[in-house]
């Protein structure tokens, strides 16, 4: 009989002790796979930070660009139209 007990004891100690260490073996794996998953949803997030960063440069970049195009097609304007005047005062004084 005592056997028997005996028997029944160990069994149900290897079962709660395996069952720990498959809980524990359990939780390491879905923390591992938390870790990972938060390292992957991190790697994400500053692929699309740099991405936006990218964009954001182009688009200021642009706009600095565009700018300077204006102010440089303006003044070659203002030099075309001062270069005209000047000739017509030329003009007008070499005919007097």
């Amino acid at each position: 009989m005592d056997d028997e007990k005996w028997k029944k004891a160990v069994d149900k100690t290897e079962e709660v002790v395996f069952g720990y260490c498959a809980l524990r073996e359990n939780r390491k794996a879905k923390k591992a796979s938390r870790k990972a998953r938060y390292r992957s949803l991190k790697q994400q997030k500053g692929r699309v930070r740099a991405l936006l960063h990218m964009v954001g440069e182009g688009i200021i970049f642009g706009i600095v660009y565009g700018i300077f195009w204006l102010i440089a097609g303006v003044m070659a304007l203002r030099l075309k139209w001062l270069g005209e005047r000047r000739e017509k005062r030329y003009d007008s004084w070499q005919d007097n």
